[in-house]
């Protein structure tokens, strides 16, 4: 194996895009032999393509490093990545010839690929695999898994490489500081309102403009909404096969009417008070107080501001309500391989290495996310007070985890921009929050129904 450097520099690249496609099948004979150590699908040397986001320095993803590694562990396979790019994909798919590997955004995405049969089915290469052992992976790699029914049930069609629990917040103690107000609990989660009450005290404003901003939330996901009614033990489904949603729910107009409230209270980044920077520039800079996202922004502060990471603090997800105590993943970005590769063996292979051999140890200890394998947990960063501050609250956050479920109909950019379009007028003092929902939960469902027609 591998010697693993300590990490130096690192970035981080969300991968937010989601493409439409999907599916799975179980192996065949000659891959199950293959998954189970028997002779490989091709006894000469073969090429396995990599669709990903990969960067060729980075070593927190498939890196020169990484490729070079692996092709000197097996001669007889070479990799040819390529940068993932939807149009492509799609092109490639419905030409037949897929790339053998394929980055996916995770959760939100690969129900869709299971209904459509376009994944492998991997069960079988899990169950044999020395690496990737069944009982060590964390349980955000249910979201990789899809019955036909249930996410989180059935075969797996994929897996995580690094994932956060995303409902999780980060604060700025200089910005406490500065406003003289006492940093929250890092063991008992905040309420909603707490938190917006928290953000209306640290927030600054100077010429009519926000200087510093309190706090910011992922109000136009569709996943943090799924988050709040999970916390209440509700669904925004109404059936069984996830093909119909219900936004016309009480609770849905009480956790939208709270997004308004944030909105115009002028206490974050909202379409009332809109910047083209993010919380990635602004915390360094000492104008953002709290910031939604999980541990993966510490990991990021450390490789691009090392003073600003010595400042923050990682807090528990909020809750709505009292009924559960839930905090999920709104994703667990990984990998699929297609059914139609024409070296699924090899392909398990590469896929194995990456996640989990030298590549997945790295990752480990750059707290640029969370490993999906229990047995690097600890690998995380512990060596400052604010790591292991970070690694204490995230160790007891592991408890509240939940899988979301996802429709394989549409995807949740579709729903934001739906959501965005309409609530942001209600925002603006220009439309009524009742004929928004309303008007969310026709294109919704349309959308849904159209989606599903062409499935069948």
């Amino acid at each position: 194996m591998a010697e693993i450097e300590q990490p130096t520099q690192l970035s981080r690249r969300r991968f937010m895009k989601q493409s439409a496609l999907a599916a799975g099948v179980t192996l065949g004979a000659a891959s199950w032999l293959a998954a189970c150590g028997g002779s490989p699908s091709s006894s000469g040397p073969v090429t396995i393509t990599v669709m990903d986001d990969f960067q060729a320095k980075d070593d927190t993803t498939f890196s020169d490093r990484w490729v070079k590694i692996f092709e000197q562990q097996n001669p007889k396979i070479k990799v040819n990545r390529i940068a993932y790019d939807q149009q492509k994909l799609s092109a490639m798919l419905a030409a037949g010839s897929p790339p053998d590997i394929i980055k996916t955004s995770g959760g939100p995405e690969i129900t869709s690929l299971a209904a459509r049969g376009l994944a492998l089915d991997l069960t079988a290469y899990f169950q044999q695999s020395s690496l990737l052992k069944e009982d060590d992976l964390q349980p955000v790699n249910d979201f990789y898994r899809w019955d036909g029914t249930t996410q989180g049930k059935g075969p797996r069609y994929g897996m995580t490489h690094d994932w956060s629990q995303d409902g999780m917040y980060w604060i700025d103690t200089a910005v406490f500081d500065a406003a003289h107000v006492p940093y929250p609990s890092q063991t008992q989660p905040l309420s909603f309102d707490e938190l917006l009450a928290l953000g209306e005290r640290l927030t600054v404003r100077q010429g009519g403009k926000i200087k510093v901003y309190g706090m910011g939330t992922n109000w136009d996901y569709p996943q943090q909404l799924m988050m709040f009614l999970n916390q209440q033990g509700l669904s925004i489904y109404k059936n069984g096969d996830l093909s119909q949603m219900d936004f016309t729910q009480p609770e849905v107009k009480k956790i939208y009417q709270w997004c308004v409230d944030w909105a115009q209270a002028h206490v974050g980044d909202s379409p009332l008070d809109s910047t083209s920077d993010w919380y990635g520039t602004l915390m360094p800079a000492k104008r953002y107080g709290m910031a939604a996202a999980g541990l993966w922004f510490g990991g990021f502060m450390e490789s691009t501001s090392p003073a600003t990471r010595e400042r923050m603090l990682l807090l528990p997800a909020p809750q709505w309500g009292s009924v559960k105590r839930v905090s999920p993943s709104y994703g667990g970005t990984g990998w699929w391989i297609a059914k139609g590769s024409k070296h699924p063996d090899e392909a398990w292979k590469v896929f194995e290495f990456y996640m989990g051999g030298p590549p997945a140890e790295y990752r480990a200890q750059t707290g640029n996310g969370l490993s999906p394998l229990k047995h690097l947990f600890d690998a995380l960063p512990q060596k400052t007070s604010f790591d292991k501050q970070a690694y204490a609250v995230q160790q007891a956050e592991l408890a509240y985890y939940a899988t979301l479920q996802f429709t394989p109909y549409i995807t949740p950019q579709a729903i934001s921009s739906i959501l965005d379009s309409n609530l942001t007028p209600v925002m603006q003092g220009k439309s009524d929050l009742d004929n928004a929902l309303q008007q969310i939960n026709t294109s919704v469902n349309q959308l849904l129904q159209q989606a599903k027609s062409l499935i069948g």
